[in-house]
């Protein structure tokens, strides 16, 4: 019966996507395709590898993102973080931001958000020095969208990446 249900309310929520029903309780079932995503460098070189990323709408990613560095990167995603559904965001050694939060009270999404099916809206991904996040999540909307360091002389260095959706 629950499963049911989420698979109605995903069908409902691809539907609006643009994708077929049966595609959308596909994607309940898919394992994560990973991706690992580096911001910055041991050395310290500002910036996030891979440069350009191609994914494709309606199936279900892993981001695994990691900060070898010595200093705290932010991945900035606001177009991006409303253009997926977010099953699950676990980061170690940093926080998660929701749209419009930062530097306001409340300002932290969660520094663990499991099983929050349907969660639209992240901002950014604080990773610290040396910190880790893993990320899931199924692009809805095709285009392409710039992610940078939300440091902003990170980001003027050169710290971005762009994410094509297909």
């Amino acid at each position: 019966m629950k499963k049911q249900l989420i698979i109605t309310i995903v069908a409902a929520y691809a539907a609006m996507a643009g994708l077929a029903g049966a595609q959308a309780a596909e994607f309940v079932k898919q394992e994560p395709i990973e991706v690992i995503v580096q911001l910055g460098t041991k050395s310290g070189e500002l910036e996030i590898s891979p440069s350009e990323l191609k994914l494709k709408a309606g199936k279900l990613y892993r981001l695994v993102l990691n900060n070898p560095s010595n200093i705290t990167h932010y991945l900035s995603v606001p177009q991006f973080g409303i253009a997926v559904q977010t099953t699950k965001i676990d980061v170690q050694g940093g926080e998660v931001y929701r749209m419009g939060f930062r530097h306001a009270r409340p300002r932290i999404l969660a520094r663990s958000v499991a099983n929050s099916a349907f969660y639209y809206g992240v901002k950014e991904i604080e990773l610290r020095a040396g910190g880790m996040a893993q990320w899931t999540f199924t692009p809805l909307q095709i285009g392409s969208y710039e992610i940078g360091c939300g440091v902003p002389a990170h980001a003027q260095a050169g710290m971005v990446s762009h994410f094509l959706v297909i």
